[in-house]
Formats: structure tokens, C-alpha cells, sequence
């Protein structure tokens, strides 16, 4: 849930490494995009979990789910947990760009303009 003592219990007794391994790991693509959505509302205005997502490798995963192929449902949740995830968080926004999400990013746009 968007509540932040809600969003830390989650953190706190270990939820987000399962979500993160949700995203990378051979699953239906109907898991990978409810896993994207659980971290998207548990990284919303929180920056402790933005941080434990990206601690687990989570930025790669979303950025992974972006590729041509995966399906448009997944693509989108990804968006949009990759755009809860951001926040005002430079270094994630580095790590983004780093994993090469922009070039995944600017394709999604183009596809839909």
C-alpha cells in the first residue's frame, strides 16, 4: 500500500528480494508484471525501499522486462515501477542508464507516438 509504515514492514521482514527475483526469473509473464506493480506501490514516496530495490539488483530486472518481445502489459508495469522507483533518486536514475534502460526507453516512446 502507498502507507509508509506499511511500505517499511514489507522491507523490513525481507518482501522485496522475492519481488526483485519475480522479475528475472523464467516466470509467466502475468507474475513478473504483478511483481512489478507490488514494487511499484512499495517504492512510491519511499526512498528506504527505492534503495533496497536497487540493493537487489531490481533496476536490471525492470530494465530487463523493457525489451522488445516481453509482452505489453509487463512492459508497462515496468514503466511504471522503474518510474516509482526514480523518485528524486540520482543514483538510480544513474543506475538506469548504466544498465542501458534509455535506449529502452526512448524505443517504447517511439513505438507509441
Amino acid at each position: 500500500s502507498n502507507n509508509p509504515e506499511n511500505q517499511q514492514a514489507v522491507r523490513r521482514h525481507g518482501g522485496i528480494k522475492p519481488l526483485v527475483r519475480l522479475l528475472s526469473q523464467s516466470v509467466a509473464a502475468e507474475v513478473a508484471a504483478e511483481a512489478a506493480i507490488a514494487l511499484m506501490t512499495l517504492c512510491f514516496n519511499n526512498p528506504g525501499n527505492q534503495d533496497a530495490v536497487k540493493a537487489e539488483g531490481g533496476v536490471g530486472a525492470l530494465v530487463g522486462l523493457l525489451r522488445e518481445g516481453t509482452e505489453e502489459g509487463v512492459r508497462l508495469q515496468a514503466i511504471l515501477a522503474l518510474n516509482a522507483l526514480v523518485g528524486d533518486n540520482i543514483p538510480i536514475k544513474e543506475e538506469i542508464r548504466d544498465v542501458g534502460g534509455l535506449p529502452h526507453l526512448v524505443n517504447l516512446l517511439k513505438v507509441r507516438v
